[in-house]
């Protein structure tokens, strides 16, 4: 009987996946065709042909905007010069990723003043235009400067649109308080509570509440406070993914216990962070890189994952074996590299050890 039920279940399982690589293969099919339609109508503009619109199949609306919502941007917008289907929902698109490569202009330099206009009125002209129906995903990654008055004016539209995925990511290049992000147009709850991804980076973030169904939450080259830090976190309950990177003003990280959800850590180069103090009970995977910082995790932590990358301090391998096993004893795998050692020491758990001598 336990033996028909199994071969029942692995029968469920390959049809399964069976259906599921069809859907895929259909959808791979759909972009592929889309793709050659908008090749072979920029390869017609280059010979001089007249532009011939391509109407397609007569696929109902929600079908027509399903496909049209699988291109990158700038598929979309040209493949919408040619389809009167593909128009209507240009104006409905549901991911508005405004990068160098999504606007054409990932091979020109970056240091251009009228590169910079261009990009800032292309961007402008599409949201301008946009319908504000059923955008989910926002992305400003253009890699120079902005007039913060037309950024400011954006993430006021992306605030309208209560979109669930945001990224706002200017130059590191940049002075981090040039920028400050406006979470004053975040203050309406149900504005905050639709955000699900967040991420920030070249700016000032000074938040004020927490986002309540925040999942992921990345910040790289950011400028924010420990209490501020510690309120935004403490007030996301939802929180799964935690990202820090080049965030120079922290010196303490605080992660408080109420963190249920929270499964993966990464700090990365933050070069003043002096102790990470974890009490999330389901933190399964923790990865760090830079000057060796003081670990203070919960008796619940379980963390099974680690990376440890420490370069500026000798002994790390070994400081590693002597404490680790107190501080993470659940630990499976683990990846330490350091920069020089006399004493690599040994663990006396049965885990995955990876030493990297650099």
């Amino acid at each position: 009987m336990g033996l028909l039920a199994l071969k029942m279940l692995m029968s469920r399982r390959r049809d399964s996946k069976h259906l599921c690589g069809q859907i895929q293969a259909r959808n791979r099919l759909v972009t592929s065709v889309v793709k050659r339609k908008i090749s072979s109508c920029q390869h017609n503009n280059n010979q001089g042909c007249k532009r011939v619109a391509f109407s397609g199949a007569d696929l109902p609306e929600d079908i027509w905007r399903h496909i049209h919502s699988l291109l990158p941007l700038r598929d979309a917008a040209r493949v919408a010069c040619v389809s009167h289907a593909f128009l209507r929902s240009w104006k409905c698109h549901p991911n508005l990723s405004f990068t160098r490569k999504a606007l054409g202009l990932n091979r020109i330099p970056r240091q251009s003043d009228v590169i910079a206009r261009d990009l800032t009125m292309k961007v402008d002209h599409i949201l301008k235009k946009h319908s504000g129906k059923g955008v989910k995903k926002f992305r400003i990654e253009l890699h120079m400067p902005v007039d913060p008055c037309y950024l400011n004016s954006w993430l006021q539209i992306a605030a309208e649109l209560r979109v669930e995925e945001l990224a706002v990511v200017l130059p590191s290049t940049c002075n981090a308080n040039d920028y400050d992000f406006p979470c004053a147009l975040f203050v309406d709850d149900g504005c905050r509570n639709a955000i699900e991804h967040l991420c920030l980076g070249g700016c000032a973030f000074h938040p004020t509440a927490g986002f309540g169904y925040l999942r992921k939450l990345r910040l790289f080259w950011v400028h924010i406070t420990v209490d501020e830090l510690e309120c935004l976190i403490s007030k996301s309950p939802a929180l799964e993914h935690l990202a820090l990177k080049y965030c120079y003003t922290i010196t303490y990280l605080k992660i408080p216990s109420l963190l249920q959800h929270l499964s993966y850590l990464m700090v990365a180069a933050c070069a003043n962070l002096q102790t990470i103090e974890c009490k999330a009970p389901n933190l399964s995977t923790f990865y760090f890189s830079g000057r060796q910082v003081e670990l203070l995790f919960g008796c619940s932590v379980q963390v099974k994952t680690m990376e440890m990358r420490c370069s500026t301090q000798c002994n790390t391998i070994y400081n590693a074996c002597a404490n680790l096993p107190s501080i993470v004893p659940n630990i499976e795998t683990l990846s330490i590299s350091s920069v020089s050692e006399v004493n690599c020491g040994t663990f006396d758990y049965h885990i995955y050890l990876e030493m990297l001598l650099m």
